[in-house]
């Protein structure tokens, strides 16, 4: 018995280590299936070129089939506060560009310079970078469909609207001490347990800006480097659930295959909504 559990041990450990490398791989831009020889080259680039077109050919419409995104803001912030938090950015030009540089800061909101997160759903280029001029007029030819469609600042303007809620709750919730236990499980998430939350309530009570209609964290003043870096974190991963970003890790490694992507192009948003989406909702309940 005691051999047979080390041998599964040994197995999980190192099924482990393999998913890491495959991340890693993903994120280093090292995940496609690059074979030696000319035909193999070939077919990788027919099979981008085909994605290419598809996209083009079938998503013209998206962004208003994307409409219904606003859903989960609604659904996570209520009614008049998303629409407080709308009008606002629509209305308030320094007020919208601030919180959006501070979202840059923090490395997220650059979908209209790079548009990472349609590239990423149509599988069009995954590497970290074109490797022939055909690669890179299909990427450039997605990139500018993305935009032309509006999709990109779309995706920018939900995240934005993301970041600009979820401080002023956040600064709501933790000065009246009524965090919830779905709000608590969430901060858990990014690393903020409940011994936390006193640090937190500090650095709130000492640099949150509450003097306009929706309050800013302004974590970039905040002594407590690890906790701003926690809360950032936070936010980001609350945008890429809103406007469900993939990551590294929200893929089978089959899809580093471009056979795989093409048959599957357009369903991947599909298989990264189970853990950007579904788990973290299920945890939360639990």
């Amino acid at each position: 018995n005691a051999e047979k559990i080390l041998l599964k041990l040994n197995e999980q450990q190192q099924n482990t280590i393999n998913d890491l490398l495959t991340a890693l791989n993903r994120i280093a831009g090292r995940s496609a299936q690059h074979e030696k020889g000319t035909f193999a080259r070939k077919w990788v680039r027919a099979q981008r070129i085909i994605r290419t077109y598809n996209y083009v050919r079938l998503l013209g419409s998206q962004t208003v089939s994307s409409m219904s995104d606003t859903g989960r803001l609604v659904a996570r912030y209520g009614l008049p506060k998303t629409m407080q938090g709308v009008t606002k950015l629509l209305t308030d030009g320094d007020f919208r560009n601030l919180t959006k540089a501070n979202m840059r800061r923090m490395g997220s909101a650059f979908e209209t310079m790079f548009d990472f997160r349609m590239q990423q759903m149509a599988d069009l280029v995954d590497e970290a970078g074109a490797v022939s001029r055909t690669d890179k007029a299909m990427e450039a030819i997605g990139g500018a469909f993305s935009r032309l469609t509006l999709m990109s600042q779309w995706n920018e303007m939900l995240k934005v609207g993301v970041a600009a809620l979820e401080q002023d709750s956040l600064i709501h919730k933790v000065t009246s001490n009524t965090l919830s236990a779905f709000d608590k499980a969430q901060l858990v998430r990014a690393g903020v347990g409940d011994a936390d939350l006193s640090r937190l309530a500090d650095m709130v009570a000492r640099h949150a800006d509450t003097t306009d209609s929706l309050g800013r964290l302004r974590t970039e003043l905040w002594e407590d480097k690890h906790m701003a870096s926690l809360m950032e974190r936070h936010i980001m991963s609350l945008g890429d659930e809103v406007v469900l970003t993939r990551g590294a890790g929200d893929l089978p490694a089959m899809m580093d295959k471009e056979l795989a992507k093409t048959w599957l192009q357009f369903r991947t948003f599909a298989i990264a909504s189970v853990n950007r989406t579904m788990i973290p909702v299920a945890q939360g309940l639990s």
